[in-house]
């Protein structure tokens, strides 16, 4: 009875792990200065880096970034999310959730040098080809047009 009970939660232990989001790899955006850092960045359902986004499907993007030194309180923030062609940003098809004070898990305004966790919804579109691809997803304060926080990180776009 002990061997089937431990085999048991190894199998529910297995699949809770599974279903988890995954820590991906990231950069700081090239060429950009940010007021703030992005520390975590994780994808679900993801279980490999590069995470493979299934067309059609729909994934939640997790980031945690502090705010840095920014201005006292930032209170509009706009997302851009976009894929790397070429060495040139080509936003994503389809989105339309620019507006990071909305549905994003953020409240605004932001406090400066506090940590938040900024939460996407993506839809990777059917017409998408298969692609080795780098994502870019910024946010960027309205008042001081700077950016707040900035990642990129590889993803492959699979059928």
């Amino acid at each position: 009875m002990r061997a089937y009970s431990f085999s048991l939660l190894l199998l529910c232990a297995a699949l809770a792990l599974q279903s988890q989001a995954l820590v991906i790899k990231h950069i700081p955006c090239s060429g950009d200065t940010t007021e703030g850092e992005v520390m975590v960045v994780d994808i679900s359902p993801c279980t490999s880096d590069p995470c493979h986004l299934q067309k059609g499907s729909t994934y939640e993007v997790s980031m945690n970034f502090s705010t840095g030194a920014a201005p006292e309180s930032i209170s509009t923030i706009t997302t851009g999310l976009y894929g790397i062609l070429a060495g040139i940003p080509v936003p994503f098809p389809g989105f339309n959730q620019t507006d990071a004070c909305k549905g994003c898990n953020l409240v605004c305004p932001l406090i400066a040098s506090k940590v938040y966790t900024y939460q996407l919804s993506i839809i990777v579109p059917k017409e998408a080809i298969d692609v080795d691809i780098v994502i870019k997803l910024q946010l960027k304060d309205d008042t001081t047009d700077k950016l707040l926080s900035c990642f990129e990180a590889e993803v492959t776009v699979v059928g």
